[in-house]
């Protein structure tokens, strides 16, 4: 497994700067359909792609410090999305009714973001006691 995490190290990072910035474009469409209807929404949909940009980048220049904080907030979305469905959204106050294409979306990217970081996470700290 220690070979393996070794040898696709770049690769992993690779992949989760691509959904990283795939998911800042999912929300950034989101941000503009909510802009007029709900602003608060829509400037939370564009502060949540901003952090997703910073997470890329942060992956990108290879900031092994700051790979816990990225991991942190990949479950952070994972589970505000999660917990919208059910409980009442912190910035709507009713729960979000429909899962439709985007949230099925965000949901398999989070997914893959929290287990791709933690990956990368773990080889950086096997690849720093080499």
């Amino acid at each position: 497994m220690s070979q393996f995490l070794r040898g696709n190290y770049d690769l992993f990072r690779y992949y989760i700067v691509i959904l990283l910035i795939v998911w800042a474009i999912l929300h950034f469409i989101l941000a503009i359909s909510y802009l007029n209807s709900s602003p608060v929404l829509g400037d939370f949909f564009i502060f949540d792609s901003l952090l997703a940009i910073i997470a890329a980048v942060v992956v990108y220049l290879d900031v092994r410090l700051l790979y816990i904080p990225v991991i942190v907030y990949s479950w952070i979305n994972y589970l505000l999305l999660a917990e919208s469905r059910y409980f009442p959204a912190p910035v709507l106050g009713y729960p979000l009714r429909v899962i439709g294409s985007f949230a099925v979306a965000t949901f398999a990217i989070d997914v893959a973001l929290i287990v791709l970081t933690l990956l990368i996470w773990l080889a950086s700290r096997r690849i720093g006691n080499e």
